[in-house]
């Protein structure tokens, strides 16, 4: 059956409570609207936020504490022509009393919850009241990104989006910047695999379709093992004899050892440099007559140090100029 919707942008509080009662559901209105979770409706995949169990737990184990619940922020609406409140914000309460109910903890399918209804003039205004009662739990970017989307979409300009969410220009657009890369990369920005600002740099610079290979060149160039010789950029498809994305399972399951760097090629720090520096002029004083050099052995040391971290710079920059051959071809 095709669940109908209709979220309502005026009305009489009073009046849409009563009907709710009238329905055998429990709800009501003598100093301040209270609702049971039967008069709540969850409009699917509308929530801004997905749902973290790591916090729905914590709200169980706050509620099973007496702990009282915020209110739910709802909206009046009707669901197959029956007189509902949608819930604008509160679904991890929603979520984390629905387990308490199921699990015959604390409250019941009757228990009343305190809420507070508002009547949106449209939907971009049902999303930004929504935003904003959730600032309580910091959202990710991709989940800010997707607010600021479909703030645009319900036709808000740059300049309201900014006035009413208090974020800059720049965050916004460039939020909504890594929507244009595919779910993977999107994926990889929530894994906390690749930053955002990476992430959008190789949808600016590559564009949509290999922004993702390029993440997942970066992301195994900066995470693989320090034994590991090179870094297999590309596989080929028997099917076909293409050459296909770059394998986004493996870099997951590899033990390595984690550098900054990626397709980035590097430069040795300004430590290492002045080192180089102070070292070549000390070499200098240890020249004999015949240009023989005596060093002491804390000095060999020294310079097989150094040897070893311009060896390990050249053979980065060796992958990484590889791996970018690989995705250019």
């Amino acid at each position: 059956m095709t669940t109908t919707f209709q979220a309502l942008n005026k009305g009489n509080v009073k009046a849409h409570t009563k009907a709710i009662k009238d329905q055998g559901i429990s709800c009501s209105r003598p100093d301040g609207l209270r609702v049971s979770l039967k008069a709540l409706y969850i409009r699917p995949e509308w929530n801004i936020r997905d749902i973290d169990t790591d916090h729905v737990n914590q709200l169980k184990n706050a509620f099973s504490n007496s702990t009282t619940p915020a209110p739910f922020k709802v909206q009046p609406c009707l669901v197959n022509n029956e007189e509902r409140f949608a819930i604008l914000g509160g679904h991890h309460t929603y979520v984390a009393i629905s387990e308490l109910i199921a699990e015959g903890k604390v409250f019941t399918e009757n228990s009343l919850f305190d809420a507070d209804a508002v009547f949106p003039k449209n939907e971009a205004e049902a999303v930004m009241i929504a935003f904003n009662h959730n600032q309580g739990k910091a959202m990710t970017v991709i989940q800010n990104a997707r607010v600021f989307k479909r703030l645009q979409d319900e036709g808000m300009t740059l300049i309201e989006i900014v006035n009413k969410t208090g974020h800059a220009k720049s965050v916004i657009c460039n939020s909504v910047k890594l929507l244009e890369g595919d779910d993977e990369l999107i994926q990889l920005v929530e894994d906390n695999k690749i930053s955002a600002t990476r992430a959008r740099n190789f949808i600016n610079q590559h564009g949509t379709e290999k922004a993702t290979q390029y993440a997942l060149a970066d992301i195994g160039l900066r995470t693989q093992p320090v034994s590991q010789e090179s870094v297999n950029t590309e596989t080929v498809d028997s099917d076909n004899n293409q050459p296909t994305r770059l394998a986004a399972k493996d870099h997951t399951q590899t033990v390595v050892t984690r550098a900054r760097g990626g397709l980035r090629e590097k430069n040795l720090p300004k430590g290492k440099i002045d080192e180089m520096e102070s070292l070549i002029k000390y070499i200098s004083t240890r020249l004999d007559t015949e240009g023989n050099i005596h060093l002491a052995d804390a000095m060999v040391a020294k310079i097989n140090s150094l040897s070893e971290a311009i060896s390990k710079k050249d053979d980065h920059n060796a992958r990484a100029l590889e791996a970018q051959n690989a995705l250019n071809n």
